[in-house]
């Protein structure tokens, strides 16, 4: 087979490849481990992923446990405890679920969406290197080809398409840092907890009132009660 032509058809199936197939076998090689390079990504951005993979977490733990307070409003509802409880399950329900499911649905939404831009521009970028490193073909290089991407193996064509894919990369970097910080830097989770905190304390201090009220009572009962039963064994004895 005439080497250039299977060379030249390479070429124009490679200039065919959209950037989202370019990214998708740049994902492919990296999980099969056929990808010898990966841009690493700043150490700090990475703390930062994790901070915000951790409250996403404590958002849908809580949730998970406080909306159910919502499906049990009218449980208890003939009972002073029960009306108590519906009281602190409505303020759960519209001061905390509320907020905290805003929070969810947007700022970190917004973060996990700044997170996937930067990782489709790394493997757009991973995936231009990738194919400048091995001739024009985005794929895995020709056995004995020596791979090879210094500055001066580059052409002109190739060189621009790394460095705008570099410019992509560093730019969506630099705004998810900065929506991610804003996420962690924000006030709302922590007000959204007090209020979590202050309407489950209304309601054990109310439930305490109204048990407090209702343990004298039971006592006399019970010492009453003993007292009858002490009597009539004594009588039928």
């Amino acid at each position: 087979m005439d080497m250039s032509r299977f060379q030249n058809f390479g070429k124009t199936i490679t200039s065919s490849i959209t950037p989202f197939a370019a990214r998708t076998t740049q994902f492919m090689r990296e999980t099969l481990g056929q990808a010898d390079d990966k841009t690493q990504l700043p150490s700090d951005y990475l703390e930062l992923e994790k901070r915000v993979d951790a409250l996403k977490q404590v958002h849908q733990q809580l949730l998970a446990i406080t909306t159910q307070y919502e499906q049990e409003k009218y449980a208890l509802a003939c009972e002073q405890v029960g009306e108590t409880r519906i009281q602190q399950d409505q303020q759960i329900a519209s001061r905390f679920n509320a907020a905290f499911n805003t929070t969810l649905s947007t700022n970190i939404n917004f973060a996990q969406k700044a997170r996937k831009n930067v990782e489709n521009a790394r493997l757009t970028l991973d995936a231009a290197k990738s194919k400048a490193k091995n001739g024009g073909l985005g794929f895995a290089p020709i056995a004995g080809r020596k791979e090879n991407l210094d500055e001066e193996h580059l052409t002109e064509e190739q060189r621009a398409e790394i460095e705008t894919a570099e410019d992509e990369f560093v730019g969506c970097t630099e705004e998810a840092v900065g929506v991610m910080k804003n996420v962690l830097d924000t006030p709302e989770p922590l007000r959204n907890l007090a209020d979590l905190v202050q309407a489950q304390l209304e309601f054990h201090k109310k439930a305490f009132e109204i048990y407090s009220e209702l343990a004298p009572l039971i006592d006399s009962l019970q010492v009453e009660q003993e007292a009858s039963y002490r009597k009539s064994r004594d009588e039928g004895a």
